[in-house]
């Protein structure tokens, strides 16, 4: 597959990933944008790890109580063979309006279906400049 292909492919799983969210439907979002559960999903906050379906769709579906809306924007993607490496920010809007700031790095591994995230590091605040 080509880079442009890896890229629009990475693309395309965020915009999921946005509309899922929007949606507030978990389920969606965890099955559209991470590797199923025997490829080993894990999303690492600043306080814990959530690995597995179960614990992603945990996870998300309290996020939903907090934020209204994410809008992602990758600033640096690497690829390789085997594995992409995209490091980003990511807007959260919050039920009044207010925004907060965050920053990501998520692994991505080639699946039979496409790229997944296989990993995803996620922190507030912060730069990716």
């Amino acid at each position: 597959m080509s880079r442009s292909n890896v890229v629009d492919e990475i693309a395309s799983r965020s915009r999921a990933f946005e509309a899922a969210f929007q949606a507030k439907d978990a389920a969606t979002l965890v099955d559209a944008y991470f590797v199923a559960d025997r490829h080993g999903p894990v999303a690492y906050s600043p306080e814990r790890a959530f690995r597995g379906r179960e614990a992603l769709l945990a996870m998300f579906t309290a996020q939903f109580a907090q934020f209204v809306e994410i809008q992602l924007e990758t600033g640096d993607l690497a690829i390789a063979d085997r594995l992409a490496q995209e490091i980003g920010r990511a807007r959260l809007i919050r039920p009044d309006g207010t925004t907060t700031i965050g920053r990501y790095v998520v692994g991505w591994i080639p699946a039979p279906d496409g790229w997944r995230a296989k990993t995803d590091f996620f922190a507030d605040g912060g730069s990716i400049e």
